[in-house]
């Protein structure tokens, strides 16, 4: 028995490996394609360093901000703590126009 094989003991050494097993076409394994990618939304652009933001720079807020607006969250609500100073949800950030 091929080492490989003894770790795993479930699947052939050649599996492993990669290498098509005896018998199976690889046109027959599925593989990803496009049309099963989730669409990918760019938004902005950044220096030819991809270090800082060219263009409409955004922050982690304005992303929370986004994300709670699609999960129908009032981002301007608030908490009120136990000596009942108001505790927002979202300190800041605006959702982003490009994803809604």
């Amino acid at each position: 028995m091929d080492l490989a094989h003894a770790c795993r003991g479930d699947e052939p050494a050649d599996v492993l490996r990669g290498d098509s097993p005896a018998g199976h076409d690889d046109d027959a394994v599925p593989r990803e394609s496009d049309e099963f990618r989730d669409p990918i939304q760019v938004v902005g652009a950044t220096n030819s360093l991809g270090a800082y933001p060219a263009e409409c720079p955004l922050s982690s807020q304005d992303l929370l901000a986004t994300k709670y607006r699609h999960l129908g969250i009032d981002t301007r609500a608030e908490f009120h703590d136990f000596a009942g100073r108001p505790f927002p949800i979202l300190s800041g950030g605006e959702p982003i126009r490009e994803l809604i």
